[in-house]
Parts: structure tokens; sequence; C-alpha cells
């Protein structure tokens, strides 16, 4: 990316010295020289697109359906002819009367190159051999240089030399400092070195010691492995013991289970006679229910009407005396909440204070004895 930068703010420089020159290309030669410039550059144009189709040409022609969209039976026939004629000459296999064989492949070409044909290279053009696509790109590349130079007029060629010089002493300024930042990466790398060979040599003592390690534990892994093979043949015929409690364990199963199968048959058979008596006797109440169904549905229906005009005088009992009383009761209850609060504050409060008075009390009469028996022995010091 910095270089495409570059590249792009040398270009700028490049013509922008050439600004003048550029508004005032209205003269003859410079359309002529524009002329000449949009020749080369459709010649180039034609030759990248007979290039691109010629080596796309043999994956095209592996499409049919492509093949039929531009060229009818006779056409595609003569374009498979045209390929087998192009390896032909590739081979260097000789034809007899090479003029028309020259002249029926240019024919040939000339009517793929009429064709829409070139349109579809794009599609094609990642699918051909490395080589051929990078001849084809590299094609591509030439032709935007030869524009570019075809551009470039004698005040931009001098604008170039100026910002190119201006580059090269750029490049010899930076060149002195890949050297001063050469020797600090050498001065690093013996450093690092000495550093590495410093790690080596414990890696090689390390070596050494895991080496005696490995001597030395052979014995302890040889005593592991016997001990192992003795802990192993004495759970093999533990396993075998216990293989064979399993099958015999097994066995008691299997007769358990056909016992248990026995009378679950036997259970199963009554359970199906019984649920033919319930089904039976479903049916029954089922039917009965048929007959009852209407009575009870006209009596449910009355019941229905009666609960909602209940529901209905409910309804405006709440609104009209409930709501109000419900009310007043919340009012109430909330002033009794209050008072109550209040009246244990108060008795909280007289508790706090007798407590407080009780402690104040005590320390005053600790503090009055403490104060005699002070004197107490006062006294009896002088004394003596």
């Amino acid at each position: 990316m910095d270089i495409e930068a570059e590249k792009k703010k040398i270009l700028g420089e490049i013509f922008a010295n050439n600004e003048s020159e550029e508004s005032s290309s209205t003269n003859l030669q410079d359309v002529e020289f524009k002329i000449h410039t949009h020749r080369v550059l459709q010649i180039f144009d034609n030759l990248i697109k007979c290039m691109g189709l010629i080596f796309c040409l043999p994956e095209m022609i592996r499409n049919q359906d492509l093949m039929t969209a531009y060229f009818d039976y006779i056409e595609k026939e003569e374009v498979s002819m045209f390929c087998h004629m192009l390896l032909d000459d590739y081979m260097g296999t000789n034809h007899e009367g090479m003029s028309s064989h020259s002249m029926q492949v240019q024919s040939i070409f000339e009517k793929i190159m009429k064709s829409d044909l070139k349109n579809e290279v794009p599609s094609y053009i990642d699918f051909i051999p490395l080589e051929s696509k990078d001849l084809y790109e590299n094609m591509k590349t030439l032709r935007n240089l030869a524009k570019n130079r075809m551009e470039l007029t004698a005040a931009k060629e001098m604008a170039k030399e100026k910002v190119l010089h201006r580059i090269y002493l750029a490049n010899i300024k930076n060149q002195e400092r890949i050297k001063v930042l050469q020797e600090k990466i050498d001065e690093h790398e013996s450093q690092f070195k000495e550093i590495l060979s410093e790690k080596y040599l414990k890696i090689e003592q390390y070596k050494r010691k895991i080496e005696k390690l490995k001597e030395e534990s052979k014995d302890e892994i040889a005593k592991h492995i016997f001990e192992s093979d003795k802990i192993m043949l004495r759970q093999c015929k533990d396993s075998d013991s216990k293989q064979h409690e399993m099958r015999e364990n097994v066995e008691a199963s299997r007769e358990k289970y056909q016992k248990t199968l026995d009378a679950n048959l036997r259970t199963e058979k009554q359970l199906r006679e019984r649920k033919v008596k319930i089904t039976q006797q479903l049916q029954q109440w089922i039917a009965k229910y048929d007959i009852d169904v209407g009575v009870r549905t006209k009596e449910y229906e009355a019941l229905t009407e009666k609960l909602n005009e209940e529901e209905a005088t409910f309804k405006k009992w709440m609104e009209e005396e409930f709501e109000p009383q419900e009310k007043n009761y919340n009012f109430l209850m909330e002033e009794k909440e209050e008072e109550e609060r209040r009246v244990h504050q108060e008795k909280l409060w007289m508790f706090m204070m007798n407590r407080a008075a009780k402690l104040i009390q005590r320390y005053w009469r600790a503090m009055i004895l403490r104060r005699k028996t002070k004197k107490g022995r006062k006294g009896r010091k002088s004394k003596k």
C-alpha cells in the first residue's frame, strides 16, 4: 500500500508540472499525437482480445451450449477444426499446401473474431493454463506502459527526471541509514548468538541429566512392570471367577424373566377381559348420558342465566356499598397503624430513657463508692 501511494504521489508531481501544457493542447500537433496514441492503443486492445480468445477457445469449445448460442452446426465444426489446426501448428505437423492451410486458418479466425464470442473471455480467463494467463496479463501491462509512455511529453519527462533525481538523493540517505541500522542489527545478532550459545550449553546439560535419569529409572521401570504383570494375572483370575458368577446370575435371571413373563401374560389376559367388561359398561353409561344430557343442558342454561343475574347484582353492590366501605376501612386502618406506631415509639423512648437513667445512676453510685474507698485508704496511711 505504501508503494502504490508513493507511485501515485510521483505521478501527481510529474503531471502537475505540465498543467499549462495540458490546458493548451488544442493545436494540430496535439490532435495528431492523440490520434496516433489512439491507433496504437487500439492495436494493443485488438491483440489482447485475439490472444484472450485463442487462449480461452479450447475451454469454450467444451461448453456446447455456449457454442450453440453463437454458431450454427457448420461454424462449430469449423471452430473445432481451427483448434486442431492450431494444435498441429504448435506440434510442428507438416500440411500439404501450406498457403491454402494458412488461408483457411485465417478465414476461420476472422469469423471467430467477428462473432460476439470474445465477450465471454473474462468468464473463462481464470481456467486457462498459468503460462497463457501470465502472457495475457503481461500484454495488458505492456499496453498500459505504452499508454503511459506515449502520454508522457518532454515537459513531463523533465519533471519526471527531477522527481527521480530527488528520489535518488533520498535513496542515498536511506542507504546510509540502512547501513547504520545494519550495524546495530549485526551487533544485536552477535549478542543474540552469545545468549543462544549459553542456552544451547544449558540444553546439553539438561540432556545429559535426562539420560542419567533414564538409566537410573530403568531398574525401577522393570520392577514396576513385573509388579504390574502380577497384578494383571491376579485381576485376570478374579475376572474369570466374576464372569462365572455373572453367567450363573444370567441363567437365574433368564428363569426369573420367563416366570415373570408367564405371570404378566396371565395378568394381561385378565386385564383384557376386564377391559371388555368396562368398555361395555362405559357404552351403557354413555347411552344413559346421551338421554339425560338434554334435561341437564336446560338446567345448566337456567342456572347460568341466574348466575349472570346474581353476578350483575353483586357487581352493583360492590360498586355502590362495598368499595366506599373498603375505602373508609383502609383509612381507619392507616390511622390505627399510625397511632400504634406513635404509641410504640413513645414506649420505646421511655424505655430508653429509663435504661439510660439506670445506667447513669449505677455509674454515679460506683464513682461515689470509689471516692469513699480512696479517702479511707488515705486516712489509714496518715494514721500509720
